[in-house]
């Protein structure tokens, strides 16, 4: 063999040999964290740290950068923060974490006898807990940093002087704050198939409005009547009178029902601590009342979505605000919510109302009178609504449709008055007004309930810009719509009073 090749030979061997001793370092090499970081070799198993059982805690103390608070066990499956106990607390928080506190397990073992703790973080722990039992033991435990890339926290427990690395998870307990434990729930939730409870009146009111939204409970609707599942059971009081859409309105209220909050932030607030939150100026509040009582959301500061967890953004930081700081009721609680659930925040009337300006159910009616100029026209209804061949199910009575209509005593077909009644009922809503009209109405409808605990309600139709008339309610000119409705109006009432077939369009 030349003596070149021999070399060649030689320093690859020498080249593999430095390669696997090169494997061999890196691979028992013991990593030291830097101030921040560590990583470290997944070489060692899960080490369970607290083998004692969740049924005999009696207690559970926490201290953390966020405060410091004590755990009791009020009895078997009950726990409580006594210094909170005015306040509704959560058992459903306290089993999860207490449970997880009594089951720490470490995910590794890092280092056995460590000779600086600073760089853990464990010379100055950014928590501590302490888990007593029934025999009077404990658990004691420390935790440090935050383990750099490696998910997890560094940890020491009473009686060892290893360090650990326990997960997010099994550190969890330790980190939380004592209002983690309030319970974040402040509606009743209503189930799918659950009918909505009646809601007395509902009032929103928003630094954007002049007046607040505010709805009323008026009637259920007619079951019998073919357009109960459009007619709302609810009415618009504010800013002004006016008929709601059947499922907006539904979905507007429905939204109260079940509001759970993200956090609870403080209790019992100062004032500075609600000008901190906005709530000495709140942006908006929400008073519902139901079932006997009255229930109070106010709202206070949006949170920005880049913002901290407890920092209240700046005034000029730009960003997202992606929930708002809330009091409900008379709980004395400050918590956060999802801006997701507070769409009162920015829905107007103009989404919730229905497009047609009164919809009375014919036969609720006991007459129309219908002016213009100087010509009155009064319509006296009488009967009822049949059910109809289609809409009854098998061993039910079929109701026959008996309603009958006199225009200034002169009776006029049924179909023909049923049309012209659809054509009356279906005013459409172009845009809003909040100016006062002046003068005479150039046509006005007045319907008359038999009902006789309900008021009358008035429509009127007044000149307003081009093409264009004000429509007012009750009083209160609201609406406006196309000048031709009312042209079409005054053609068609003259037509059904000779009994003659209408025009719908217009």
């Amino acid at each position: 063999m030349s003596k070149k090749i021999k070399s060649l030979v030689i320093g690859s061997i020498i080249l593999i040999l430095l390669i696997g001793a090169l494997v061999f370092l890196l691979l028992t090499k013991k990593e030291v964290p830097t101030d921040n970081t560590s990583s470290v070799a997944s070489t060692s198993e899960a080490i369970v740290l607290n083998t004692r059982k969740y049924a005999d805690m009696v207690s559970v103390s926490v201290k953390n950068s966020k405060g410091e608070f004590l755990i009791d066990r009020a009895k078997a499956d009950d726990w409580i923060i006594n210094e909170l106990k005015k306040y509704p607390q959560s058992q459903d928080q306290y089993t999860a974490s207490l449970e997880q506190a009594t089951a720490v397990t470490a995910t590794r073992e890092i280092e056995k006898n460590p000779k600086e703790l600073a760089k853990y973080g464990l010379d100055k722990p950014q928590a501590q807990g302490v888990v007593t039992y029934k025999d009077k033991s404990t658990f004691k435990i420390k935790l440090g940093k935050t383990a750099g890339s490696n998910s997890g926290v560094y940890a020491q427990i009473d009686g060892k002087s290893a360090v650990y690395i326990v997960s997010d998870t099994d550190a969890a307990p330790f980190l939380k704050t004592k209002y983690d434990f309030l319970d974040l729930s402040l509606t009743e939730a209503i189930g799918e198939e659950e009918a909505l409870p009646k809601i007395n009146s509902f009032t929103v009111e928003r630094k954007d409005l002049d007046k607040p939204i505010q709805i009323v409970y008026f009637k259920e609707p007619d079951q019998d009547d073919a357009l109960a599942e459009l007619t709302s059971a609810y009415k618009l009081k504010s800013p002004f009178e006016a008929q709601l859409d059947a499922q907006k309105c539904k979905d507007y209220l429905a939204l109260f029902m079940g509001m759970t909050a993200q956090s609870a932030v403080t209790v019992n607030p100062s004032q500075a601590d609600k000008k901190k939150y906005g709530l000495d100026k709140p942006e908006m509040i929400v008073t519902a009342k139901y079932g006997g009582k009255t229930h109070t959301l106010t709202v206070g500061k949006g949170i920005l979505s880049a913002a901290a967890d407890e920092e209240l953004a700046g005034e000029d930081y730009e960003g997202t605000i992606t929930s708002y700081y809330i009091m409900f009721d008379n709980t004395g609680i400050v918590y956060t919510i999802d801006k997701e659930s507070l769409s009162w925040l920015t829905t107007n009337v103009k989404d919730i109302i229905s497009q047609n300006i009164l919809t009375p159910v014919l036969d609720t009616l006991s007459s129309i009178v219908i002016k213009y100029g100087n010509k009155k026209y009064t319509i006296d209804i009488t009967g009822d609504f049949g059910t109809g061949t289609n809409e009854v199910s098998s061993g039910e009575e079929q109701k026959e449709d008996t309603i009958s209509a006199k225009i200034n005593g002169k009776q006029v077909g049924k179909d023909k008055f049923k049309a012209f009644y659809q054509f009356l009922i279906k005013v459409g809503i172009d845009s809003f007004t909040t100016s006062k009209v002046t003068g005479s109405p150039s046509y006005s409808i007045t319907y008359n309930y038999r009902d006789k605990s309900m008021s009358s309600d008035v429509v009127e139709f007044f000149p307003y810009e081009s093409r264009t008339v004000a429509v007012a309610l009750n009083g209160q000119a609201s609406f406006v719509t196309r000048s031709a409705y009312v042209e079409r109006a005054i053609e068609n009432i003259e037509k059904i009073a000779q009994d003659k077939e209408i025009n719908p369009n217009w």
